[in-house]
């Protein structure tokens, strides 16, 4: 379909016609095209029917010439037509501000991240090796060297980020807006008719929002990469969790519903393209905490009795049992770690660490309160009341840093871990 405005200019086939002949024209004035002349011939060498080596090679330079050319004018118009409208000098420029912004963590970093001041309501994330702060106030884009890239008002009562290598999805929890977020400006937003409880964005850009309807306990609502919607996902249980595989080909949802007195969590899995459910799940008696793709084919679930793996076809991978109630949890790549709660504020908690298989790699007990925990690849990370221990899952090894006044989470930020106050977030030197 063409589309003019009202200035009528020229609609987007018209441009691309023009442009292709514009090319040609050009091509045929330098006589890329067309046949070789006598004199041509006798200047590139020609002596009668026999070519000189110096002809055939300025003959295989043309016809390689001309190759490309016609190769690049195909792959230009291509990209004009099928990627058109997303060709922008603004896209371009954000591009290259993007690979900036990656390539910036071999710098060196600051010993903290300074918010502009204290902030209420915080919500902390790492986003693209840096680290996003939300606030009622404000929110905050950092780079792993500390340059600002974000740093604008957010008015929102309960702020939540969702991220992923691409993009952050920027919500208000319990209330009915959201904005779509790249390292430097806001790329989408939208209000809802009904409240939002849950957001998962993927690397390739599509994401989900959960929210309710006047018929449905739950909503989910699937948009593709060009924040188009797709498509909703009506339940009539609550979703507790919704999250995307990291390539957003599948979807996993952990609801909840009761049947004769008891708790029902059921895991969904959808393929995005199409809205299939592919596998659905009921677990008896529980209830589901959160869920998170640990490989493109695995979902580590986290509920409140024990943990469970699926596939993505519903087949149970692996299941732990907890032996006493858990306090947290952090799912990062292929583990997970738990919590286990001590009989008192100040008594020994328990720590412990499994991978995607079921299979214990650390179990820790340690005295006082445990405020937050974090996984990367090779470490977990404590925080306590006064320090932060740094644990090496493989050897069982503990490092220790001074904690700050007024900590209370801990962001890994790609190999490093930061603990956040509602002043700053400071990087942690481990001893």
């Amino acid at each position: 379909m063409k589309k003019t405005t009202e200035n009528n200019e020229i609609s987007f086939l018209g441009r691309v016609f023009y442009f292709v002949k514009d090319i040609y024209s050009k091509m045929k004035a330098f006589r890329l095209f067309g046949k070789i002349s006598d004199r041509q011939k006798r200047l590139a060498g020609y002596a009668g029917n026999a070519p000189t080596t110096e002809s055939r090679i300025a003959y295989i330079l043309g016809v390689a010439k001309v190759t490309f050319i016609t190769l690049f004018i195909i792959l230009t118009v291509a990209i004009l037509l099928f990627a058109g409208r997303i060709i922008s000098y603004e896209n371009v420029y954000y591009m290259f501000k993007d690979i900036e912004y990656i390539s910036s963590y071999g710098e060196s970093r600051p010993e903290a991240l300074n918010y502009s001041k204290p902030l209420n309501n915080q919500y902390f994330t790492s986003f693209k090796k840096g680290l996003a702060v939300a606030s009622d106030s404000e929110l905050k884009f950092f780079t792993a060297t500390g340059r600002i890239t974000i740093s604008e008002g957010l008015k929102y009562t309960n702020p939540k980020i969702a991220a992923s290598n691409s993009q952050a999805l920027v919500y208000d929890s319990g209330r009915k807006s959201f904005a779509v977020y790249n390292s430097f400006i806001s790329l989408y937003s939208e209000t809802l008719e009904y409240p939002i409880s849950y957001a998962s964005v993927a690397d390739n850009g599509s994401f989900v929002v959960v929210t309710k309807s006047k018929k449905y306990s739950s909503v989910i609502r699937m948009y593709d990469n060009d924040f188009a919607l797709i498509r909703e996902y009506f339940k009539n249980d609550y979703v507790i969790s919704a999250e995307l595989s990291d390539n957003g080909k599948y979807l996993a949802v952990a609801s909840i519903d009761a049947k004769d007195g008891e708790a029902i969590v059921t895991l969904n899995v959808l393929k995005m393209k199409t809205g299939e459910i592919i596998s659905s799940t009921n677990i008896t008696g529980d209830m589901p905490y959160g869920c998170k793709f640990a490989s493109e084919n695995k979902i580590i679930l986290i509920c409140r009795e024990k943990a469970l793996v699926f596939d993505i076809n519903g087949k149970l991978r692996a299941e732990c049992e907890y032996q006493s109630s858990i306090s947290d949890y952090h799912i990062s790549g292929e583990s997970f770690a738990l919590v286990f709660a001590g009989d008192g504020i100040d008594k020994t908690n328990t720590v412990a660490v499994y991978d995607a298989d079921g299979k214990n790699r650390l179990t820790r007990n340690l005295d006082g309160r445990v405020l937050d925990v974090a996984l990367s690849d090779n470490y977990l990370y404590v925080l306590l009341d006064r320090e932060v221990l740094r644990i090496d899952v493989r050897y069982g090894t503990v490092s220790r840093a001074s904690s700050f006044e007024g900590a209370t989470e801990l962001v890994v930020l790609a190999d490093e871990v930061a603990v956040c106050t509602e002043a700053a977030a400071y990087y942690l030197t481990f001893k």
